[in-house]
């Protein structure tokens, strides 16, 4: 078994359910019309997939410790680097981590904030 069609190695969760199809043209070169038109349009749906991943994510998102437990904030902007001093609600919070958003299907980045000893947010 090749590295690519293990699991953990590599894109073969996308490339295994094209090898059968492909496999059967290498082995039979004379291929349906239907077959061929619908590797075709395979093709151009994970090309689309793979176009919509690669385009560059707006935002982040925030999860602030609150008394209660954490809330979620949003914002438009680009994400802080790791150590940089916040302000939410004029509380200042260090980001202590990345990881993934919260939200089903969302690609931004969940960045983690902890508690910091400043008192208020600078003028």
């Amino acid at each position: 078994m090749e590295a690519a069609e293990r699991p953990g190695g590599g894109d073969w969760l996308v490339r295994r359910p094209l090898r059968a199809p492909l496999r059967r043209l290498l082995l039979d070169p004379v291929v349906a019309p239907d077959e061929l038109s619908a590797l075709r349009d395979r093709v151009e749906e994970l090309e689309a997939l793979l176009g919509a991943l690669a385009k560059p994510v707006d935002g982040h998102v925030l999860f602030v410790p609150t008394a209660e437990g954490y809330a979620i904030v949003e914002s438009a902007e680009a994400p802080p680097p790791a150590g940089q001093l916040l302000f939410v609600d004029g509380r200042p919070y260090a980001v202590a981590g990345v990881r993934r958003s919260p939200f089903p299907g969302d690609r931004r980045p969940c960045l983690v904030l902890e508690a910091t000893g400043e008192r208020e947010s600078p003028a």
